[in-house]
Protein backbone atom coordinates (compact mmCIF):
# COMPACT_ATOMS: atom_id res chain seq x y z
CA UNK A 1 0.00 0.00 0.00
CA UNK A 2 0.97 3.27 -0.46
CA UNK A 3 0.99 4.38 3.82
CA UNK A 4 3.41 1.30 3.78
CA UNK A 5 5.61 2.15 1.07
CA UNK A 6 5.99 5.45 2.68
CA UNK A 7 7.12 4.26 6.14
CA UNK A 8 9.28 2.34 4.37
CA UNK A 9 11.09 4.84 2.14
CA UNK A 10 10.60 8.14 4.96
CA UNK A 11 10.78 6.67 8.23
CA UNK A 12 12.91 3.67 8.17
CA UNK A 13 10.35 0.86 8.49
CA UNK A 14 12.08 -2.11 6.49
CA UNK A 15 10.57 -5.00 7.09
CA UNK A 16 8.07 -7.55 9.57
CA UNK A 17 9.78 -7.48 13.04
CA UNK A 18 11.29 -4.22 12.73
CA UNK A 19 9.90 -1.18 14.98
CA UNK A 20 6.80 -0.02 13.88
CA UNK A 21 6.74 4.13 13.20
CA UNK A 22 6.25 6.17 15.55
CA UNK A 23 3.03 7.81 16.78
CA UNK A 24 1.36 10.48 19.01
CA UNK A 25 -2.08 9.10 20.69
CA UNK A 26 -4.53 11.29 20.97
CA UNK A 27 -5.56 11.97 24.81
CA UNK A 28 -7.68 14.48 24.92
CA UNK A 29 -9.44 17.60 22.86
CA UNK A 30 -9.33 20.88 23.95
CA UNK A 31 -12.72 23.11 23.44
CA UNK A 32 -11.36 25.82 20.66
CA UNK A 33 -8.34 23.66 19.54
CA UNK A 34 -7.52 23.25 16.32
CA UNK A 35 -8.74 19.89 16.48
CA UNK A 36 -12.28 20.58 17.97
CA UNK A 37 -12.42 23.14 15.28
CA UNK A 38 -12.08 20.70 12.76
CA UNK A 39 -14.27 17.63 14.69
CA UNK A 40 -16.99 20.64 14.37
CA UNK A 41 -16.52 21.14 10.70
CA UNK A 42 -16.42 17.57 9.86
CA UNK A 43 -18.08 15.46 11.76
CA UNK A 44 -18.12 12.40 9.88
CA UNK A 45 -13.76 12.45 10.27
CA UNK A 46 -14.10 13.46 13.79
CA UNK A 47 -10.40 13.26 15.52
CA UNK A 48 -10.83 11.44 18.69
CA UNK A 49 -9.28 10.01 22.10
CA UNK A 50 -7.18 6.78 21.33
CA UNK A 51 -6.63 7.78 17.87
CA UNK A 52 -2.75 7.85 16.36
CA UNK A 53 -1.26 11.07 14.39
CA UNK A 54 1.00 8.66 12.33
CA UNK A 55 2.24 11.78 10.09
CA UNK A 56 2.24 15.93 10.42
CA UNK A 57 3.21 17.79 6.67
CA UNK A 58 5.18 14.75 6.22
CA UNK A 59 7.53 14.36 8.81
CA UNK A 60 6.69 10.90 10.96
CA UNK A 61 8.59 10.91 13.81
CA UNK A 62 7.38 11.98 17.16
CA UNK A 63 9.93 14.94 17.39
CA UNK A 64 9.24 16.32 14.00
CA UNK A 65 5.81 16.01 14.57
CA UNK A 66 5.72 17.89 17.85
CA UNK A 67 7.24 20.19 15.69
CA UNK A 68 5.38 20.77 12.96
CA UNK A 69 1.94 20.97 15.35
CA UNK A 70 3.36 24.26 16.51
CA UNK A 71 3.10 25.64 12.79
CA UNK A 72 -0.57 27.58 12.25
CA UNK A 73 -1.51 25.14 9.60
CA UNK A 74 -0.78 21.65 9.25
CA UNK A 75 -1.99 18.67 7.42
CA UNK A 76 -2.14 15.36 9.82
CA UNK A 77 -2.76 11.58 9.08
CA UNK A 78 -4.91 9.60 11.58
CA UNK A 79 -4.83 5.98 12.03
CA UNK A 80 -7.66 4.18 14.69
CA UNK A 81 -7.57 1.05 15.99
CA UNK A 82 -10.53 -0.77 17.64
CA UNK A 83 -10.85 0.06 21.24
CA UNK A 84 -11.37 -4.04 21.78
CA UNK A 85 -11.14 -6.97 19.72
CA UNK A 86 -10.94 -10.95 20.34
CA UNK A 87 -8.55 -12.84 20.03
CA UNK A 88 -8.49 -17.21 19.25
CA UNK A 89 -6.05 -19.01 20.04
CA UNK A 90 -5.60 -22.78 19.08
Amino acid sequence: SEAAAFARERCGVEKDGDEGPQVIVVRRLFEGGLLSSWNESHPDAAVMPTDRICRVNNVCTVEEMQQELRKPAVEIHVARYPERFAVRLQ
